[in-house]
């Protein structure tokens, strides 16, 4: 494993590492004659040091690891710089503003050339939310307007634009990295469709853009179960099962599988609303779907001697690491749920494995990795003899 010190070799370089804590005591100290200078000095340093570090023998993890802390330091100082008026810097008001203004645009650089490193779920300062989302300011106000002459659902209405002013206006709401960012993709996105307004087609439009950006809020399910609902009541049977066929394909074309959503604990909205147009299908469907389920009982299944959390996690990797790539996670689920067993459920169910797949679970993603472990030492053991021994020999000495 390098060391910092194996990567930066001379002095000079080494004392980048002791720079965060340079700005640190420069945004929680007190006001001094020259502290505009020494900060314009220290930032110069800072991005000399991620430039640095971007290019350096370090490995992705690493990398990961070391903006992941430099994003954190720098969240926590401007945090704690703007919670402490009438003391530091806040004695000299349009300083304060000028220097939080720089220690912004220095986070913006952060996220701008080296944003595919840090940490998503690192909390980002109040102070940088708001200047963040300064300049989506008015294309939202745009969306809310053009939400407010439309017919679009008004429970998918009224949440957009209550989200969109939350993000956007002066309040001390706090969110991470990955809500920031997901919150300007859905801007982006919205803004898209604003020229169709006055389109019959706009409600329509607002809502595969959310299923396209995974908006998994809960008023946005309900008001595209009600929409689905509306649209196939008082039709004959045969019409609904052919409308029910139409929206689980849109869902699956829409879809982008494994992206960024607005919560994270819950699955992608695309994901929900095909389960739970199985389960309408289903409902509509009772001697075919018994007829299914008895075709089901009696399917012969692999056992695993692995619990369904252990099975979510396995299928986690696979689609990760793209051992199956280009399948959408829907049917995977499927075929995991009708061709396997577990030691406690004979009968797994897509859904049961879709909730355990994005709950991430840290004591089932231990007892995968000890297993997983296991499985490295039997290929050493099996296929490099040498190496398997070298291994006993350096634990025995």
């Amino acid at each position: 494993m390098l060391s910092a010190k194996s990567v930066f070799s001379d002095k000079e370089s080494f004392h980048h590492l002791h720079l965060l804590s340079e700005l640190e005591n420069l945004l929680t100290g007190n006001y001094t004659d020259d502290i505009l200078k020494k900060l314009d000095e220290v930032i110069v340093k800072v991005q000399a040091s991620w430039a640095f570090t971007a290019f350096s023998a370090l490995t992705e993890p690493a990398l990961q690891r070391y903006f992941s802390h430099q994003l954190l330091r720098i969240s926590g100082a401007l945090e704690k710089c703007c919670k402490t008026p009438g003391e530091g810097l806040f004695k000299n008001r349009e300083s304060h503003s000028y220097i939080t203004g720089k220690v912004c645009f220095l986070t913006d650089d952060l996220l701008t050339y080296y944003g595919n490193y840090p940490d998503k779920t690192i909390p980002i300062a109040i102070s940088y939310r708001q200047h963040y989302t300064k300049n989506l300011k008015d294309t939202g106000i745009k969306i809310c307007k053009a939400l407010d002459n439309s017919p679009v659902n008004p429970k998918i209405s009224e949440f957009l634009k209550r989200y969109i002013e939350d993000m956007t206006d002066d309040k001390n709401i706090s969110c991470s990295l990955s809500q920031l960012v997901y919150f300007k993709q859905v801007i982006e996105e919205l803004s898209m469709i604003i020229p169709d307004t006055n389109s019959a087609n706009f409600p329509q439009l607002v809502y595969q853009k959310l299923i396209a950006l995974e908006l998994n809020q809960f008023d946005v399910l309900v008001a595209q179960q009600e929409e689905i609902l509306r649209e196939i009541a008082g039709k004959p049977k045969p019409n609904q099962l052919s409308l029910l066929k139409h929206h689980t394909e849109l869902f699956s074309y829409l879809s982008k599988g494994e992206i960024s959503r607005y919560d994270d604990r819950w699955p992608p909205l695309s994901l929900i609303l095909s389960d739970w147009l199985q389960e309408v299908k289903e409902s509509l469907e009772p001697a075919n779907h018994l007829s299914q389920s008895h075709q089901a009982a009696n399917k012969k299944r692999l056992k695993l001697e692995f619990s369904v959390s252990h099975l979510a996690c396995l299928i986690r990797l696979f689609f990760k690491e793209r051992v199956v790539n280009a399948v959408p996670l829907t049917e995977i689920f499927d075929f995991f749920a009708e061709n396997f067993s577990t030691k406690r459920q004979e009968f797994i169910s897509a859904h049961g494995l879709s909730k355990e797949y994005y709950s991430k679970n840290q004591v089932t993603a231990a007892e995968m990795k000890s297993i997983l472990q296991k499985m490295i030492t039997r290929i050493n053991q099996d296929y490099f003899p040498v190496v398997a021994a070298i291994g006993v020999t350096v634990f025995f000495r």
